[in-house]
């Protein structure tokens, strides 16, 4: 039987909802341990939801003490953001700039993208 990754997009949030599970008990001080992600129940909700939680608790701790993992996950959160901002931003530009004539666009020297 060959091998396949076609088991789903749920298990991979299962993934992610315990690395997150995982950085929020280290940042309570517990102990690393295995967190059985096949008896876990969640979906993508429960994820942002418990990512929520804890990039308000980043978002005051300093990193220094902590696993390189958790390091590298909040850098990679943040830039995430960051560019997911920076294309909502674009989008929005590019929304009102459409609305406009070519006219009235070189009246207010805008460029099109």
């Amino acid at each position: 039987m060959p091998y396949k990754s076609d088991w789903g997009r749920e298990n991979l949030v299962l993934f992610a909802v315990v690395d997150v599970y995982r950085f929020l008990e280290e940042l309570a001080g517990k102990p690393p341990r295995d967190i059985p992600w096949h008896y876990l129940h969640a979906d993508q909700g429960d994820l942002d939801r418990l990512t929520a939680h804890l990039c308000e608790r980043l978002k005051s701790v300093d990193l220094a003490p902590y696993s390189l993992e958790l390091q590298m996950w909040w850098r990679d959160h943040q830039k995430a953001d960051r560019d997911r901002e920076e294309n909502r931003v674009l989008e929005l530009r590019n929304a009102a700039l459409a609305k406009l004539t070519d006219e009235e666009c070189r009246l207010l020297g805008l460029s099109r993208l």
